[in-house]
C-alpha cells in the first residue's frame, strides 16, 4: 500500500510540473520569435572561447579604466559578490586589469612560467596591494601543474612587490575544483562558478546600468550566454513554480534528491541508448563498414567519445567527443589512431587538413583538427530535443558525410 501511495504522489507531481515545463517552452518560442534569442557571441561562434569572450568580458567589466564608464562600480560589485573579498568593498583606490599576462617561459618541471587568464593588481586606500588571479575554464582541461605555478608566481610577487595578499581563483561553469595534477598538492586557491558567482554578479551589474543602454544590452547578451552555458535559461517564474511544486511534499523532495543524486548516470543511460542508436544507424558509417571504439568511460565524463575507423586507415579516424563533463563541449574531428606517428608526420597531416578546412577549427594533442558540433555543442534542452526527435542524427550524418572523403585521402 505504501508503494502505491508513493507512485500516486509521483504521478500527481508529474501532472503538476508538466504544464509548467510546457508553458516555459511556449514562452521560449515566443522569445525566439521576437528575436530575444539573438546573441552576438553565438553568431560569431565565440560562445566557448575562454580568451576572447569570457576572460575578455570579465576583465573589461572589472577594469575601472574601461570604456563602460562605470569606473570602480563593477569591480566593487565583484568583491561584494565573492565573500572572501568582502573586506575590500569600498576600499579600492586604483586597479589595473590584464588578460593573458605572461609570467615567464614554462620551466622543465612545469612549476613556473605560463600565462595568466585574468589578473587584477589592486591598490587599497590604505596603500596596501592585493593581487587577484582568475584561471578561467569553460571546457578546456587542466594543464600539468597549472594552478601550482600560478600559486608559486603569486608567492614570488608578494615577496618582491610588497603585496599584502593574493587570491588565486579557479573559475568553471559549476565551481569545480582543479585536478590534483594541476595543484600538485597546493591548496592556496578558491573556486568560482559561472552558474552562481558570475551570473549573480552580472545581475548586480545590470542594476547599475539603467543610464548606460549600450553597456546594459551588452551585459544582458553576456548574461544570457552564461545562462545557456549553465542551463539556467528557464524563465524565473517557471523556476519558482516548479520549485514550489517539488518542495510541497516530503515524497516530492525524495524524488528530486534521487534524480539529482543519479543525474550523471541518467545522462549516461540517455546517451548509451539514444546517441549509440544514432551512431549505429548513420548510413555512411554502414556503407563504409566503419568500426567503432568507445573511450573515456561513461558519456558524462570529460574526454568521453567514440571514434570510427577502417582497418585500411592507419593514421586517422573520425571522432565525436565531449570535451567537458556533463555532455558539454561536443566536438567532432579527425583523431589520431596511430600513437607511433612522428611529430613531423603529424605536422604534415595537420597542415593538409588546415589547408582543406581554410584554417577553420582547432587542434589538440589527439586531434590534428576538430570543431564543435554546430548548434549542439553544449548540453541543453535543445540538445535533448534534437537527440530524441532526430535533428542530432541529421547533423551527425551531415558531418560524417562531409568529412569522410577527406579522411580517406589523408589516410592514403
Amino acid at each position: 500500500m505504501e508503494f502505491e501511495n508513493f507512485a500516486s504522489e509521483y504521478n500527481n507531481l508529474f501532472k503538476k510540473i508538466m504544464p509548467i515545463i510546457i508553458e516555459d517552452e511556449n514562452k521560449r518560442k515566443e522569445r525566439r520569435s521576437r528575436g530575444e534569442d539573438f546573441n552576438i557571441f553565438r553568431v560569431m561562434g565565440l560562445q566557448n572561447d575562454e580568451v576572447h569572450t569570457h576572460s575578455a568580458m570579465i576583465a573589461a567589466l572589472l577594469d575601472p579604466n574601461q570604456s563602460h564608464g562605470a569606473k570602480e562600480t563593477f569591480l566593487n560589485l565583484f568583491v561584494e559578490q565573492i565573500k572572501i573579498l568582502n573586506e575590500y568593498v569600498g576600499k579600492i583606490r586604483t586597479a589595473t586589469v590584464d588578460t593573458e599576462r605572461p609570467i615567464g617561459v614554462l620551466s622543465n618541471d612545469k612549476e613556473t612560467g605560463g600565462r595568466l587568464d585574468v589578473v587584477l593588481d589592486i591598490e587599497l586606500i590604505d596603500g596596501k596591494k592585493v593581487l587577484i588571479v582568475i584561471e578561467n575554464k569553460i571546457f578546456a582541461g587542466d594543464q600539468n601543474k597549472q594552478i601550482c605555478r600560478y600559486i608559486n608566481y603569486a608567492h614570488e610577487v608578494k615577496k618582491n612587490n610588497d603585496y599584502s595578499e593574493f587570491f588565486i581563483f579557479y573559475l568553471t561553469l559549476s565551481g569545480d575544483d582543479p585536478s590534483k595534477n594541476s595543484t600538485n598538492g597546493l591548496k592556496e586557491y578558491h573556486t568560482l562558478s559561472y552558474k552562481s558567482d558570475i551570473f549573480n554578479w552580472l545581475e548586480k551589474c545590470l542594476e547599475k546600468t539603467y543610464d548606460r543602454p549600450l553597456v546594459r544590452e551588452t551585459i544582458i547578451q553576456y548574461k544570457n550566454l552564461i545562462a545557456s552555458l549553465t542551463q539556467q535559461d528557464m524563465d524565473k517564474s517557471a523556476q519558482e513554480k516548479l520549485a514550489q511544486e517539488v518542495a510541497s511534499s516530503y515524497d516530492n523532495i525524495k524524488l528530486a534528491i534521487a534524480i539529482n543524486s543519479n543525474y550523471n548516470e541518467i545522462l549516461n543511460q540517455m546517451c548509451e541508448k539514444k546517441l549509440r542508436e544514432i551512431f549505429d544507424n548513420i548510413n555512411i558509417i554502414k556503407e563504409w563498414d566503419l568500426k567503432s571504439e568507445r573511450y573515456g568511460g561513461p558519456w558524462s565524463n570529460q574526454y568521453s567519445g567514440i571514434c570510427f575507423y577502417r582497418s585500411e586507415w592507419k593514421k586517422l579516424g573520425i571522432a565525436f567527443e565531449f570535451l567537458n563533463k556533463g555532455l558539454n563541449g561536443f566536438i567532432y574531428g579527425f583523431k589520431y589512431v596511430d600513437n607511433t606517428l612522428e611529430k613531423t608526420e603529424k605536422e604534415t597531416i595537420r597542415k593538409n587538413i588546415i589547408n582543406e578546412k581554410n584554417k577553420e577549427g582547432k587542434e589538440g594533442s589527439w586531434y590534428p583538427w576538430y570543431d564543435y558540433v554546430p548548434d549542439y555543442q553544449n548540453f541543453s534542452t535543445k540538445f535533448v530535443e534534437a537527440l530524441y526527435l532526430g535533428n542530432l542524427k541529421d547533423k551527425i550524418q551531415e558531418l560524417v558525410e562531409s568529412n569522410i572523403k577527406l579522411l580517406n585521402e589523408l589516410n592514403k
